[in-house]
């Protein structure tokens, strides 16, 4: 009997970032200038490695504004930060950590990031949709790479048909007093200020 030559294999755990993209009101709804569209972001690590340097960027549509100082909140599962940058139209996230330390997204943890828009004065009908991008990094003997990954897209209609809204001003000339026999003359004014 002869035996062959072992053969080892050597396999790495990779992360995998997974971002989903929720909004109130939901996708596919129907918003009015004016109204405020709050945007959800989850994000996972449901690889089996951590994920390095985690940053997620969302250009808002040029259909909608940022609100001032808008409250954008951050929940995470794990003791570290997410830093923010919300600079009209872009926001930014970084998982942080302090320097000297690399910034991970470890196997099983999440984080949810939130923000607010106000959906601007745009014609009937205009369709605008939104999505997330994630960049990060594997870091390991068998690959050294940076990954991208989107959200899925999240889209909504704008309905500004304007509803009508008549002012009526009724006058008469001359004023108040008046002799028997006089002219007067009313004057009727209807206005739609809608």
């Amino acid at each position: 009997v002869t035996t062959s030559n072992s053969v080892t294999h050597t396999i790495y755990a990779e992360p995998e970032l997974v971002v989903v993209k929720t909004a109130d009101p939901g996708t596919g709804n129907t918003v009015e200038p004016g109204d405020t569209i709050t945007y959800t972001l989850y994000v996972e690590n449901v690889g089996f490695a951590p994920a390095l340097n985690p940053s997620l960027v969302d250009t808002v549509p040029g259909e909608v504004s940022l609100e001032a100082n808008p409250p954008i909140n951050f929940v995470t599962n794990f003791g570290q930060n997410v830093f923010g940058n919300n600079s009209d139209p872009t926001l930014s996230y970084n998982l942080g950590s302090a320097p000297p330390l690399p910034k991970l997204l470890q196997a099983g943890e999440a984080f949810t990031v939130y923000f607010r828009v106000t959906v601007d004065s745009v014609p009937n009908g205009t369709v605008f949709t939104n999505t997330a991008f994630m960049a990060y990094g594997i870091d390991t003997p068998a690959n050294q790479t940076s990954v991208f990954t989107a959200s899925n897209p999240v889209t909504h209609v704008v309905s500004s048909l304007l509803q009508p809204n008549l002012v009526l001003t009724k006058t008469v000339e001359p004023g108040t007093t008046v002799e028997t026999g006089s002219t007067l003359t009313y004057t009727v004014v209807v206005d739609n200020v809608g």
